[in-house]
């Protein structure tokens, strides 16, 4: 079982980064961790099972008072250097709480790599990450007078089902989808206002995106026998538990029927064409 780290830890990670803040948008797991404890107040039910903390930041981080690099080995960071990518990738730990990732948008015809994006700082490059830095909102960081930055509804399920496919390890593919399926299935306040705003987010991209979006997801979530369904299915997502628990024999079967239903009923409200 992977690593649970709570709020505490946290707030532990975010609050030495200090103004950097303003230059960078939380786009992985703990974002629904962020919105569930600190924007909506309805409490965390699933603990966020993940080693990071993915910021997107810009190619290029604008110097502040300090260096990051400095900063954080001031707050007890210790870098590791991951991958043999030149420059490596390099996370930032603290004892006791998930490591910092940066993640920086990628274009052009080149392969995805890694680029320092201040002085010591290094960021992966993502396809589609642009969308994320372009659509965020502010979330106060609790105890602290800082606010963090956390990707829009709309933003985070344009920007993982556009990528998803081109995940590489399948497990994090299957994680990209049960995150989706937690926003659309547990968090109806999530799914709304992504819908309200995904036909303005939507048109400030190319259309060859929106139509590549509709494909990646009517691809993997044709019916509940779906691909997409059998991923979300490995990673127990919540409700998983309940439905095995109430009835072994049909527990699974009516959580592939959820899975299936929250993406297709999305996908429907969706417009079909920009």
């Amino acid at each position: 079982m992977a690593a649970e780290f709570s709020e505490k830890s946290l707030i532990a990670v975010l609050s030495p980064l200090g103004d950097y803040l303003q230059e960078m948008v939380v786009c992985g797991s703990w974002t629904l961790f962020i919105y569930r404890n600190w924007v909506l107040k309805r409490g965390d039910r699933a603990p966020v099972r993940t080693l990071d903390v993915d910021l997107a930041v810009p190619k290029r981080i604008p110097l502040t008072s300090e260096p990051l690099e400095k900063r954080l080995a001031d707050a007890g960071f210790k870098e590791d250097l991951k991958g043999e990518s030149k420059p490596p990738v390099i996370h930032f730990k603290l004892p006791g709480a998930p490591y910092l990732e940066f993640v920086t948008p990628h274009k052009g015809n080149r392969d995805q790599g890694t680029r320092e994006v201040q002085a010591g700082v290094t960021a992966q490059e993502l396809r589609f990450l642009e969308i994320v830095l372009d659509h965020y909102r502010e979330a106060p960081i609790p105890g602290t007078a800082l606010r963090v930055r956390v990707t829009t509804p709309a933003a985070y399920i344009y920007q993982k089902g556009l990528s998803f496919v081109r995940r590489m390890n399948p497990d994090k593919k299957a994680k990209d989808l049960a995150y989706l399926f937690d926003l659309l299935y547990n968090l109806p306040e999530l799914r709304a206002d992504a819908l309200r705003n995904f036909p303005t987010l939507v048109g400030r991209y190319p259309d060859k995106w929106y139509g590549t979006f509709l494909k990646n997801l009517g691809r993997y979530f044709p019916d509940a026998d779906g691909e997409g369904v059998s991923m979300v299915l490995s990673q127990k997502a919540d409700p998983y538990s309940d439905m095995i628990g109430s009835d072994r024999t049909t527990g699974a079967v009516r959580f592939r029927q959820a899975a299936y239903r929250a993406f297709a009923d999305f996908l429907a409200d969706l417009p079909r064409s920009r």
